[in-house]
Formats: structure tokens, sequence, C-alpha cells
């Protein structure tokens, strides 16, 4: 009897994978990235249905209540439901938000409209921050606000902000962190209680206004529960509360009243995580299946290439519990390459998740991490994936079916089925996966291709304890085409909230306040500079198109709110990337520094095209106080940063994409290798008998061409079926047909080699290994 070394064992079954370790090592790389992809499912699936956004502080179940659109904007609600849902005996605590645009004024000065959430009292008892609005006694400031504003003025806390409607000033008592500057897809300028809002009504202060304020849908309500319950449970017993007013005449809502999970004030980016995970999933479990066809087919090759070996060990006193234990160990040796795989690639894979917007909603903007228990579960999984594709080939082996078909026995009916219906599925999964990931590689390359501006401009963020205006008066008045300012940095436009006559609701635009020679310097087509003396602004083509449809004349006799004024339109710009080239444009607006007195302007930035216009401003800024100056960066640099989701994206598109096609590749090839083996006695006499090559190619190509025929049925109508879940509203035929001639080829080509390399082995050797 033979004795038993693990160590033995599993190196002998190593050394009998010779020739097969470059692809094996391929197919580890997909597994290690499948790993990755795994623990990265299992913990957006925690965050989506199991955790509080981090910046939450309470690990109660914490649910949204709002009128819900079928695009998934929520719309708020009344005082009176929020009051009503409190005596819900399955609620524990329950709080309001308000968001309202509010014209706050500082010594007697007009500052940007902010927009402001109104808290109630307890509200802050849900985030992680130590700030409170209790009372009504003050008001802070977001980050962003802050900068815009008051020019990041350290000396801010303790002034005092002023209402027309509200009696007494407000202090402010501080600036909070970057990740209040919103709440869900909400903009946030201020900060204050809900106290004021009896303020904000026509009414004044009084019964007339509270009662008021209970009737008017402008709240949404958050509520801790004090256990977990079903969401279509609470939805009907919110709807069943009367949260009528008596004597209010409000309009009737149109919208029923949902109850969401967690903190979701933008569901839609909910949904669109939620579409994230599903195709994450999806992603997965297809590289998963191919990887474990490959993987087996590639285990079937070694048996059957090792099957002599096999029957000499069982002559010697092999039993079972050898070609198991050499298995096992085998299988531990693969899962150390990708455990090293896995973690190398897992925090690239974590980085491009949390860039996505929808992930930055549902973290709060911070960084995604992975538990190790997370990832433990997940490396367990594919262990056993990986464990049972060797058992079962070695399971195969003991019961002598590797050896029967390496003695010319042929299959069964059942067996060949079975094996057409693995290689239609193999086929199907990826011509569907292949066609979703160039279709994101292709959208991703066009938008990071595309551009409009110079990228060569440098830009150099300037800011001064002592004012910045005669560097801006020598950069507005110097007509010097190759430099300009602006007081936004040039990926950091300022938003705002503008109500205009073309719009049936405010909608959020940008604003740029630059000096004449902006568009000059950044090499930008318009149809009107923004020359000194000109009273007017420009609006990018995005915006034209929202207010005017892209009628010119309109969009020429119009004008738009701003800064309390209507300014008058003057012309049009081509949308600037502002937020990368794979982002969509918001309307932006670009109103000329010279139409406002900025003589106490203490932050700039200025952009220019060439050393010599750096040397025109060395002067000025040698003589300002400077308090930080930036490192100069080139505007493709600056885009480059915005646009590094959607290039990671592509990388990994097409990294994803060259995993499928050679773990397809290796599992076709040995797939009609493990064939030729099995029929080489079949084949070797019919080349002796003259057969003509092109014949025995189409008897080993017709399996392949019949199911890949069926495939392409199959993905056809699948990808036409989800056209919209992928974010397209239809299949792109030209992108198709690319995908599938390339996965054609490839797999015909893994088909056909192995007979040719039959072909060019002499004849003689040929029926001598028969």
């Amino acid at each position: 009897m033979m004795s038993t070394d693990v160590v033995f064992e599993t190196v002998s079954e190593w050394r009998r994978w010779r020739g097969l370790k470059i692809k094996l090592l391929i197919m580890l790389l997909g597994f290690g990235l499948a790993l990755a992809l795994l623990t990265l499912v299992m913990k957006l699936g925690s965050l989506l249905f199991f955790e509080n956004p981090r910046w939450v502080n309470t690990s109660q179940p914490l649910y949204t209540v709002g009128r819900l659109h079928s695009d998934y904007r929520l719309d708020p609600i009344n005082l009176q439901a929020v009051r009503k849902i409190s005596e819900l005996s399955v609620v524990e605590q329950v709080s309001s938000l308000a968001i309202k645009s509010m014209d706050f004024n500082l010594a007697g000065t007009s500052l940007p409209a902010a927009q402001t959430a109104f808290l109630s009292n307890n509200f802050t008892e849900h985030l992680l921050t130590d700030f409170t609005v209790a009372g009504g006694r003050g008001v802070w400031l977001t980050e962003q606000y802050w900068q815009q504003a008051f020019a990041a003025n350290k000396e801010v806390a303790g002034q005092f902000l002023s209402h027309k409607r509200i009696p007494s000033d407000l202090p402010i008592l501080g600036v909070l962190p970057p990740q209040f500057n919103m709440m869900a897809n909400h903009k946030i300028d201020i900060w204050a209680s809900s106290d004021l809002l009896e303020y904000t009504t026509p009414f004044g202060p009084g019964p007339i206004a509270d009662k008021f304020l209970l009737a008017a849908p402008i709240h949404y309500a958050v509520f801790t529960a004090k256990r977990e319950f079903p969401i279509d449970q609470l939805t009907k017993q919110v709807n069943a509360l009367d949260v009528s007013v008596k004597g209010m005449g409000m309009p009737e809502a149109a919208l029923s009243i949902a109850v969401l999970k967690g903190l979701q004030l933008d569901p839609k980016s909910h949904q669109q995580l939620l579409s994230l995970w599903y195709l994450l999933i999806l992603l997965t479990l297809a590289l998963f299946g191919v990887l474990v066809f490959g993987l087996l087919t590639l285990a079937t090759n070694k048996a059957l290439n090792a099957s002599h070996e096999y029957r000499t060990l069982e002559v010697l006193g092999a039993n079972r519990g050898h070609f198991l234990l050499g298995s096992a160990g085998m299988s531990v040796m693969v899962m150390l390459v990708v455990t090293a795989i896995s973690l190398l690639s897992l925090p690239l894979l974590l980085s491009l998740v949390t860039l996505a917007p929808s992930v930055q909603v549902l973290a709060g903007g911070a960084s995604i991490t992975i538990a190790w228990p997370v990832y433990w579960q997940a490396w367990l999984a594919v262990w056993l994936v990986i464990l049972i594709v060797f058992v079962t080939t070695t399971l195969r082996l003991n019961t002598r079916t590797l050896f029967s078909r390496a003695r010319q026995q042929g299959r069964s009916r059942w067996q060949m089925w079975f094996a057409q219906g693995l290689l239609v599925l193999l086929m199907t999964t990826t011509i569907s996966i292949c066609y979703f990931l160039a279709q994101i590689a292709q959208t991703q390359w066009q938008a990071y291709q595309q551009t409009n501006i110079d990228l060569e401009v440098k830009q150099l963020d300037v800011v001064s304890s002592d004012s910045l205006a005669p560097l801006l008066d020598a950069i507005s008045l110097g007509h010097h085409d190759h430099v300009s300012a602006s007081l936004q940095s040039f990926a950091e436009p300022t938003r705002i909230s503008i109500k205009h006559s073309n719009l049936t609701e405010p909608q959020v635009f940008a604003v740029m306040s630059v000096s004449p020679q902006y568009f000059k310097v950044l090499a930008i087509e318009t149809s009107a500079e923004l020359a000194q003396g000109i009273y007017g602004v420009v609006i990018n083509q995005t915006a034209a198109n929202l207010l005017y449809a892209g009628d010119q004349s309109a969009l020429l006799a119009g004008t738009i709110p701003l800064f309390f004024e209507e300014y008058p339109i003057v012309g049009t710009v081509a949308d600037i990337p502002h937020w990368g080239k794979s982002h969509q444009s918001l309307p932006t607006i670009y109103f000329p520094i010279n139409l406002r007195d900025f003589q106490d302007v203490s932050r700039l930035s200025i952009q220019f095209s060439d050393d010599k216009a750096r040397a025109l401003i060395q002067p000025y800024l040698n003589n300002a106080g400077l308090t930080s100056l930036s490192p100069v960066m080139t505007l493709g640099e600056v885009i480059d940063q915005l646009d590094r989701f959607s290039y990671d994206l592509l990388l990994f598109s097409g990294l994803v994409i060259v995993i499928f096609m050679l773990s397809t590749n290796i599992s076709l090839w040995h797939q009609s290798q493990n064939r030729v083996m099995v029929q080489t006695q079949e084949l070797s006499i019919l080349m002796a008998l003259g057969s003509d090559d092109a014949a025995i190619l189409w008897r080993m190509a017709r399996q392949y061409l019949l199911a890949f025929s069926g495939a392409c049925l199959i993905a056809i109508s699948v990808l036409q079926v989800f056209a919209n879940d992928l974010g397209a509203a239809e299949v792109e035929v030209v992108i198709l047909a690319w995908v599938i001639v390339i996965v054609f080829v490839v797999g015909l080509v893994a088909v056909l080699h192995p007979v040719i390399k039959l072909f060019n082995q002499p004849l003689q050797q040929s029926l001598h290994e028969v």
C-alpha cells in the first residue's frame, strides 16, 4: 500500500499540470478579480440593506418619509403628517427637515441666496456631529458657502446674519465639515433651526403661521423604529393616518406617502446604486461561470494527459484518498495565488466604486472599507467552488469515466446534450457580458477623448490676507489674451438655485465669475465675449437648451435672475467640462467680474497659457500678503482628476473583457483538445483513408457553430429585454456586431487549432499513438 504524504501528493498533482500552468495562471487572475468583486458585492449589499450611512449617529432602523414620484424624486410632506407618524407604536423618535432658499445680509451687505436646511431640534441626534440648532439661537455655515460668501474668512464665527422677516440677528456659530455641504442630492449652504420657519410664512409668527406650517408640504420626516419592520406594513400604517389640517385649504396631494429604508432624500441615487449592485452580481456570477467552466476543462485535460500515470498509481496501491488529498492540496495552492491577486485588486475596485456618485451619497463622501469577515466569507465561497472542481475531476477518475473515454468509449446522448447546453450557456454569457462591458468602455472612451478647451492652460489658485483688486484690475483691464481670472476655481463653480419664467420649478445652475479674457485663454468659441463694459451674462449650451430650447432670437432677448437682479443674456458658449469630460454638464452662467464691486476680493483663480503671462502676474503676487498658493496645474490635469472614475472604469471594462475572452478561448481550446484526444483513432483513420481536411474541420466545428448560433439568438433576446437596465434605450447594433464577430473568431480559432495541430503531425505518429 502507498503511504499518504500531503506535501508529496500536492507536489505530484502540481507537476501533472505541466504545459497548462500559464493558462491556469490566467484563470487564477480571473478568480482573484472575481473574489474581489464578490467581496465588493457583499459589502454594497450590507450598506444597501443592513447598515445606516456612516454619517448617521444611530444603529437603530432608520426610515425616511415623503411623497415618491414614479421617477424616484421625493417630495416633502406636511408637519401634521410628521406629528401623526410620531404617534405610531412602532416609532421611537421622529425628526423633520425643510429646505428653503433664503436671502441673508451681513452688516447690511447682501449675501448670495442660501439654500437653508431647517432642522427640528432633535434632528442632529441622528447625525454623527456635535453641532446643534436647538432653540434657533444661531446658524451654521457649510464649508462651500463659507468659501463662496465669506472668502474663507477664519473669523466668521461670532458675526451676525440678518433677514428682513426675522426680528433678531442670528449669530454664526461656526463652519461645518465638507461632508455637510450636501444632504443627499440637496446642496446646503446654511443649517438652521425649524423654529425660524414661522418667520418665513406670509403671516409672520403667530397661530395662523403655526397652522400654515402644519399644512404646508415642506418637510421630510426621518424616524427610528424600535425594530425592523416591513416597508409595506409601515407604508400602509402611514397612509392610513389623517394628515389634513382643518381650516387650511392646501391642494390635495396627488401622490401617496412613501416610507423608505434608511436616510434617503435622494431615492434616485439609491435606485442607481441598487442597479449597480445588481449589475455587479450579474458580472460576478457570469465571471465565475466562465472561469469555473474553463477550470473544469483544464482539469479534465490534465486528467486525460495523466491518465496513464493515474492507472499506474492505482496498480501500486493508490486509492481515492490519495487522489483527493492531492486535489485538496492543489486547491489550497491555487487559493494562495487567488488571495494575493484579490488583495491587490480589491483596493483598486474599492476606489473605483467609491467614486460613483450614488455610492458617495450612501457613504457620505467617505471611502468604503471592507471588514475582514466579509472578505473571508467571500474567500471561503471561492475556495469551495475551486475545491469542488478539482474533487469532481478526481471522482470522475475514480469512477473510471475518464479512463473509459481515453479508451475511445463514446459518450451517452444525455452527456452530449449536456455538454452542448454548457457550451451554449458559455457563449451566451460571453457575448452578453462582453457587449455590456464594451458599451460601457465605448461610452467612457468617447467621453474621455472629447475636449473643447486648451488643456495646456495652467491654473493657479491664490488666497491673500490683502485685497487682490490690483491683480484683478491688471488682468481685467490689461487686455492680455493669455491670462484671465475667476472668483471660482475651474472645477469648483458656485451652485445656486434659480427661478426662471421658462422653468416650472427652480433649477440648480452653476455660476462662474470670470474676467473678460476667460474664453480666449481657454481657446473656446463663444457667440459673445464678456468684454469690459458689456452689461450681461453668457450662458452655456446646456442652459440655452434648458431655458430657450435652442431658440437664439428668444435667448438674446431674454434675461436671467442673478444676485437679486435681472441680467440680459448676451450670448452662449459651448459646454466647458468643469465637472470632467465624462460628466453631464450643468446649466452654467458666466458672470463678468466687472459688473460688481470686488475691491475686497481675497481669493482668485488665475488661468494663463504661457510663461509671459506668469511673469505679468508675478509682481502682484510678490506684493500681496499671500496666505495660500496652490500648485500650478494644467486644466488637463484638473480634468483628469475629475475623470478618474471614467478612466478607471474604462480600464476595468477592458481588463474584464480580456479575461472573458481568454477564459472562453482556453475553455473551448481544451474542450476541443480533449475531444481530439478521445477521437484520435477515428480522426487518424479518416486521414489515412484520404478524407478531405475541410470535411474533418467541419466535423469538429459544427457543434461549436450550432452552439454559437443559438447563443447569439439568446444573447440578442436577453440584451433587448434588459437594454434599459444597461443604460441604453436600445441595443447598439454596431457594438453588438463587433462583439459577436470577435467572440466568434476567438472561439473558432480555439476549436480548430487542436485539429490543425493534428493535421501538421506526421500520420505515422498519429496512428502510432492510437
